[in-house]
């Protein structure tokens, strides 16, 4: 996990990336689509991202997933550093 703070977008980004298989031929976009989930036999309900990706909207932020080719992904959460929240 890294955090940064984004000087040409003026946003705090904190950074999670995992070293799995990747995301294979999945669109980002849908990740944080509600009841989206490729875990549903292992008790995923799909909305985890999607409540993250909410409360951050609520805060002026967003959620980017950026895919590694055959080495996992790298999620970030970028809120605004300055300014008032989005409503």
């Amino acid at each position: 996990m890294t955090t940064a703070y984004a000087s040409e977008t003026d946003e705090v980004v904190l950074a999670v990336e995992d070293e799995g298989r990747g995301m294979g031929g999945l669109s980002p976009e849908r990740l944080a689509e509600p009841f989206f989930t490729t875990r549903r036999e292992s008790g995923g309900t799909g909305l985890g991202l999607h409540i993250v990706s909410s409360i951050a909207k609520e805060h002026g932020g967003r959620l980017r997933f950026l895919p590694r080719q055959d080495r996992g992904t790298r999620v970030e959460l970028r809120l605004p550093s300055t300014g008032s929240v989005v409503r």
